[in-house]
Protein backbone atom coordinates (compact mmCIF):
# COMPACT_ATOMS: atom_id res chain seq x y z
CA UNK A 1 0.00 0.00 0.00
CA UNK A 2 0.96 3.61 -0.79
CA UNK A 3 0.15 7.26 -0.64
CA UNK A 4 0.96 9.74 -2.85
CA UNK A 5 2.22 12.55 -1.22
CA UNK A 6 1.01 13.52 1.42
CA UNK A 7 -2.43 11.53 1.88
CA UNK A 8 -4.66 14.36 3.45
CA UNK A 9 -6.33 15.86 0.92
CA UNK A 10 -8.54 19.29 2.32
CA UNK A 11 -11.81 20.17 0.14
CA UNK A 12 -12.18 23.78 0.59
CA UNK A 13 -15.65 26.21 1.02
CA UNK A 14 -16.59 28.24 -1.99
CA UNK A 15 -18.23 28.60 -5.52
CA UNK A 16 -15.09 26.46 -7.25
CA UNK A 17 -14.29 24.22 -4.15
CA UNK A 18 -10.40 23.02 -4.70
CA UNK A 19 -8.08 20.20 -3.12
CA UNK A 20 -5.73 22.16 -0.88
CA UNK A 21 -1.89 21.34 -1.92
CA UNK A 22 0.75 20.23 1.05
CA UNK A 23 4.34 21.12 1.41
CA UNK A 24 6.30 19.15 4.13
CA UNK A 25 8.11 21.42 6.62
CA UNK A 26 9.45 18.99 8.50
CA UNK A 27 10.25 15.29 9.12
CA UNK A 28 11.27 14.53 12.80
CA UNK A 29 11.44 11.12 14.93
CA UNK A 30 10.46 11.15 18.55
CA UNK A 31 12.70 10.61 21.53
CA UNK A 32 10.81 6.85 22.09
CA UNK A 33 12.16 6.60 18.77
CA UNK A 34 8.40 4.64 17.52
CA UNK A 35 6.94 7.18 16.60
CA UNK A 36 7.69 10.44 12.96
CA UNK A 37 5.84 13.32 13.23
CA UNK A 38 5.61 14.87 10.16
CA UNK A 39 4.30 19.00 9.71
CA UNK A 40 2.99 20.41 6.67
CA UNK A 41 1.69 23.90 5.82
CA UNK A 42 -1.09 24.69 2.57
CA UNK A 43 -3.07 27.66 2.07
CA UNK A 44 -5.36 26.82 4.34
CA UNK A 45 -3.52 26.43 7.38
CA UNK A 46 -0.99 23.93 9.22
CA UNK A 47 -1.59 20.07 9.21
CA UNK A 48 0.16 17.51 11.90
CA UNK A 49 0.95 14.32 11.25
CA UNK A 50 1.68 10.86 13.74
CA UNK A 51 2.89 7.99 12.58
CA UNK A 52 3.00 5.54 15.43
CA UNK A 53 4.21 2.02 15.44
CA UNK A 54 2.41 -0.45 17.57
CA UNK A 55 3.10 -3.95 18.82
CA UNK A 56 1.47 -5.64 16.04
CA UNK A 57 4.24 -5.74 13.46
CA UNK A 58 1.46 -5.18 10.13
CA UNK A 59 0.15 -2.30 11.89
CA UNK A 60 0.58 1.51 12.29
CA UNK A 61 -1.67 4.23 13.80
CA UNK A 62 -1.86 7.86 12.10
CA UNK A 63 -3.08 10.47 13.91
CA UNK A 64 -3.52 14.07 12.10
CA UNK A 65 -4.18 17.08 13.67
CA UNK A 66 -5.42 20.24 11.66
CA UNK A 67 -5.47 24.00 12.42
CA UNK A 68 -7.43 26.13 10.19
CA UNK A 69 -6.47 30.01 9.09
CA UNK A 70 -8.70 32.59 10.40
CA UNK A 71 -10.36 32.86 6.82
CA UNK A 72 -10.40 29.20 6.48
CA UNK A 73 -13.49 27.13 5.71
CA UNK A 74 -13.50 23.79 5.23
CA UNK A 75 -15.94 21.04 3.53
CA UNK A 76 -13.95 17.92 4.65
CA UNK A 77 -10.89 16.86 5.67
CA UNK A 78 -9.74 12.89 4.33
CA UNK A 79 -6.96 10.87 4.58
CA UNK A 80 -6.95 8.61 1.57
CA UNK A 81 -4.82 5.93 0.44
CA UNK A 82 -4.09 3.90 -2.45
CA UNK A 83 -4.25 -0.18 -2.57
CA UNK A 84 -0.70 -0.82 -4.11
CA UNK A 85 -2.22 -4.45 -5.97
CA UNK A 86 -3.96 -3.11 -9.19
CA UNK A 87 -7.79 -4.77 -9.94
CA UNK A 88 -9.12 -6.90 -12.42
CA UNK A 89 -10.51 -5.44 -15.69
CA UNK A 90 -13.13 -8.24 -15.71
CA UNK A 91 -16.54 -8.10 -12.93
CA UNK A 92 -18.59 -11.40 -13.62
CA UNK A 93 -19.99 -13.11 -11.06
CA UNK A 94 -17.01 -15.62 -10.52
CA UNK A 95 -14.17 -12.74 -10.81
CA UNK A 96 -14.48 -9.52 -8.95
CA UNK A 97 -12.05 -6.56 -8.72
CA UNK A 98 -10.38 -7.79 -5.76
CA UNK A 99 -9.95 -11.13 -3.93
CA UNK A 100 -11.95 -9.96 -1.01
CA UNK A 101 -14.00 -6.41 -0.11
CA UNK A 102 -15.06 -5.56 3.15
CA UNK A 103 -17.02 -1.91 2.70
CA UNK A 104 -19.24 -1.09 6.12
CA UNK A 105 -22.61 -0.35 3.97
CA UNK A 106 -23.89 -0.13 0.17
CA UNK A 107 -23.84 2.79 -2.11
CA UNK A 108 -26.20 3.42 -4.59
CA UNK A 109 -24.53 6.23 -5.81
CA UNK A 110 -20.72 6.68 -6.40
CA UNK A 111 -20.55 10.06 -4.46
CA UNK A 112 -22.13 8.03 -1.42
CA UNK A 113 -20.54 7.94 1.84
CA UNK A 114 -20.33 5.46 5.28
CA UNK A 115 -21.33 7.42 8.62
CA UNK A 116 -19.75 6.94 11.35
CA UNK A 117 -23.70 5.57 12.92
CA UNK A 118 -23.14 2.73 10.17
CA UNK A 119 -19.74 1.85 11.29
CA UNK A 120 -20.27 -2.41 11.83
CA UNK A 121 -16.39 -4.20 12.35
CA UNK A 122 -14.85 -0.81 12.42
CA UNK A 123 -12.90 -1.51 9.36
CA UNK A 124 -12.71 -1.14 5.55
CA UNK A 125 -10.33 -4.27 4.09
CA UNK A 126 -8.96 -5.15 0.93
CA UNK A 127 -7.20 -8.28 -0.31
CA UNK A 128 -5.45 -9.24 -3.84
CA UNK A 129 -3.66 -12.51 -3.43
CA UNK A 130 -1.56 -12.69 -1.02
CA UNK A 131 -1.53 -8.64 0.05
CA UNK A 132 -3.90 -7.51 2.45
CA UNK A 133 -4.89 -4.54 3.71
CA UNK A 134 -7.30 -2.48 6.06
CA UNK A 135 -8.07 1.08 7.19
CA UNK A 136 -9.81 1.01 11.15
CA UNK A 137 -10.63 4.22 12.12
CA UNK A 138 -11.21 5.49 15.38
CA UNK A 139 -13.87 7.45 16.21
CA UNK A 140 -13.73 8.66 19.81
CA UNK A 141 -15.93 11.58 20.91
CA UNK A 142 -15.25 14.08 18.05
CA UNK A 143 -18.09 16.46 17.33
CA UNK A 144 -17.41 16.49 13.68
CA UNK A 145 -19.24 14.27 11.78
CA UNK A 146 -17.35 10.81 10.26
CA UNK A 147 -17.18 8.81 7.45
CA UNK A 148 -15.69 6.16 5.36
CA UNK A 149 -15.37 5.73 1.72
CA UNK A 150 -13.85 2.88 -0.68
CA UNK A 151 -13.99 2.55 -4.35
CA UNK A 152 -12.54 -0.42 -6.40
CA UNK A 153 -13.98 0.14 -9.86
CA UNK A 154 -13.68 3.89 -11.28
CA UNK A 155 -9.69 4.10 -10.76
CA UNK A 156 -6.58 1.59 -12.08
CA UNK A 157 -6.39 0.70 -8.59
CA UNK A 158 -8.56 0.65 -5.60
CA UNK A 159 -8.65 3.43 -2.33
CA UNK A 160 -10.29 4.18 0.71
CA UNK A 161 -10.48 6.74 3.10
CA UNK A 162 -11.07 7.98 6.37
CA UNK A 163 -12.14 11.25 7.42
CA UNK A 164 -14.00 14.62 8.31
CA UNK A 165 -17.22 15.12 6.20
CA UNK A 166 -20.64 16.52 6.33
CA UNK A 167 -22.96 13.98 5.37
CA UNK A 168 -26.81 14.35 4.08
CA UNK A 169 -29.34 11.26 3.96
CA UNK A 170 -31.10 10.89 0.66
CA UNK A 171 -33.16 7.69 -0.37
CA UNK A 172 -33.72 4.47 2.01
CA UNK A 173 -30.41 4.82 4.14
CA UNK A 174 -27.97 6.05 1.96
CA UNK A 175 -25.87 9.09 2.29
CA UNK A 176 -23.91 11.46 0.83
CA UNK A 177 -21.81 14.54 0.94
CA UNK A 178 -23.41 17.57 1.83
CA UNK A 179 -23.62 20.55 -0.52
CA UNK A 180 -24.18 22.80 1.44
CA UNK A 181 -22.73 22.64 5.25
CA UNK A 182 -18.76 22.79 6.06
CA UNK A 183 -17.47 20.86 8.84
CA UNK A 184 -14.84 23.63 10.25
CA UNK A 185 -15.09 27.06 10.74
CA UNK A 186 -13.20 29.97 12.12
CA UNK A 187 -15.18 29.70 14.95
CA UNK A 188 -14.08 26.26 14.79
CA UNK A 189 -10.38 25.88 13.91
CA UNK A 190 -9.24 22.51 15.17
CA UNK A 191 -9.84 18.99 13.89
CA UNK A 192 -8.26 15.52 14.32
CA UNK A 193 -8.66 12.29 12.75
CA UNK A 194 -7.37 8.96 14.12
CA UNK A 195 -7.02 5.81 11.79
CA UNK A 196 -4.34 2.95 12.50
CA UNK A 197 -3.54 1.13 8.95
CA UNK A 198 -2.83 -3.05 8.71
CA UNK A 199 -0.80 -4.06 5.94
CA UNK A 200 0.66 -7.98 5.89
CA UNK A 201 0.84 -10.68 3.56
CA UNK A 202 -2.20 -12.92 4.40
CA UNK A 203 -3.33 -16.54 3.41
CA UNK A 204 -5.79 -16.10 0.56
CA UNK A 205 -8.98 -14.30 1.13
CA UNK A 206 -8.74 -14.50 4.95
CA UNK A 207 -6.82 -11.69 5.79
CA UNK A 208 -10.01 -10.44 7.01
CA UNK A 209 -9.63 -12.96 10.12
CA UNK A 210 -6.58 -10.74 11.63
CA UNK A 211 -8.86 -7.74 11.79
CA UNK A 212 -11.53 -9.27 12.97
CA UNK A 213 -9.44 -11.47 15.86
CA UNK A 214 -8.03 -8.03 16.86
CA UNK A 215 -11.14 -6.05 17.10
CA UNK A 216 -12.69 -8.83 19.01
CA UNK A 217 -9.82 -9.04 21.62
CA UNK A 218 -9.28 -5.35 21.89
CA UNK A 219 -12.80 -4.18 21.85
CA UNK A 220 -15.42 -6.24 21.14
CA UNK A 221 -14.83 -8.44 24.41
CA UNK A 222 -14.75 -5.66 26.81
CA UNK A 223 -17.82 -4.72 25.61
CA UNK A 224 -19.71 -7.99 25.24
CA UNK A 225 -18.96 -8.53 28.76
CA UNK A 226 -19.68 -5.10 30.48
CA UNK A 227 -23.20 -5.75 28.91
CA UNK A 228 -23.45 -9.27 30.31
CA UNK A 229 -22.52 -8.17 33.54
Amino acid sequence: MHANDVPTRILVDGPDPQLSVWAAQSIDETEALDEIVIRSKCRVGELERRIRKTCAPDRFDIKVKLVLDDTAAVRSVEDRFTFAPPRRDSQTPLSAPLDFIWSQDIKSEADDLIPQWSFKSLAVMFQQGKVFAALIPDPGTRKVPLTMDLDVTSDSRPWFFYGAVIFTPHGHSYFCRSAREICATPTARRLSIHVSVVASAQPVRLGYRSVVTRSYCTTLRKTIMKQAM
